[in-house]
Parts: C-alpha cells; structure tokens; sequence
C-alpha cells in the first residue's frame, strides 16, 4: 500500500498508513482463521494463538480485525477502495474454502493450484497494490494491481517451496504440513 501510494505521488495526508493498518488487519484475521483451519501450532516461531488461546478466541479475534479493518475503511469513506476490499476478503474466503475442497485431490490441476493461490494468497498482495494506487486516482492502478498479484503468487509458491526444503527454524512453523494434511502444491 505504502510503495503504489508514494509511486503514483501521495503525499498530503495518513491516509496511505491508515490503509496498511487495514490491510495488515485483514492479513492477520486470516491468519488466525488459517491456523485454527489447519490445526497450525507454529507461525514464526511462536506458538499459535489457537495453540496458546484455544480455536474459538482465535476465530473470534480473527473476526473482531476483520470487523475493525472495516470501521476503519469507512472513516476513509473511498467507495472504489471500500469496493475493492470488500471484494477481496470474499475472494480470499472462497481460496480458503477451495483449498479445503480440494485437500487429498491428488489430481488438482496446476491451474487449479494458481487459482488457490491467487485467491488465498495473491489476491491481498494484488489488492494492496491497487488500493495504494486507488487513493491518487492513478492511471495505473490496473498495472499495479498486476504487479502485486505476481508478487503475491511469487511469495506463495516460494513459501510452499520452502515446506519441503527449509528447516522449521527457519521457517518458524512446522515443515511438512502442506504434505501431511494433502495440500496439492505446485
């Protein structure tokens, strides 16, 4: 959000810094509902708060940032980007759900794979760079939406690359988990 908004030239208000908080919200909503999902206990290095504090507050906090990223979206009172987050935390939600359809599908499709990862991973990235773009009102808003989706698929694919190859220190989870719970990766 903070690098599309200084590119395309905002400087004249917080707005750019109140937009990552929301974004960074929404991200770790996800992340508590994920590891309540995948009976995750490590998340960079530290126990998860579904391991320390039990599924149902983890669920709960998850939904309170959730909820909170949205006040704070109204404050800024930008319909187009309100618009494109609220698109987002929908298209995130369905790459969760497809993920889960899809575990033990030995026979998922690489195509399959990119829309899983697009929609759970890419799409916030995508997002973020468009709503950094959004706030100027930048003809390059598409371009940078572009942009930030193949960083996001990049960022996915390696984060699924180092389930197999890291070490869980280095990680800071649990290596293997993808395998053992029959995610299909790349």
């Amino acid at each position: 959000v903070i690098l599309c908004a200084k590119a395309c030239g905002h400087n004249n208000s917080n707005d750019h810094l109140r937009l990552a908080a929301i974004i960074e919200f929404v991200h770790t909503a996800t992340l508590l509902h994920d590891d309540v999902v995948d009976n995750s206990e490590l998340r960079r290095g530290k126990q998860t708060a579904n391991t320390l504090w039990g599924n149902q507050a983890s669920v709960l906090v998850g939904d309170f940032l959730y909820s909170r990223a949205f006040q704070m979206l109204t404050d800024l009172n930008q319909t187009p980007i309100m618009r494109i987050l609220s698109s987002t935390t929908n298209t995130i939600a369905e790459g969760e759900v497809m993920q889960l359809m899809n575990t033990q599908n030995t026979d998922l499709s690489e195509q399959d794979y990119f829309d899983v990862i697009y929609q759970k991973t890419a799409k916030l990235f995508e997002s973020s760079a468009e709503i950094g773009a959004a706030l100027t009102h930048s003809p390059y808003q598409a371009q940078l939406a572009t942009f930030g989706k193949h960083i996001g698929l990049c960022f996915q694919i390696i984060d699924d690359l180092l389930d197999y190859t890291a070490s869980s220190e280095q990680m800071g989870k649990n290596i293997g988990d993808d395998l053992s719970d029959g995610k299909m990766t790349l």
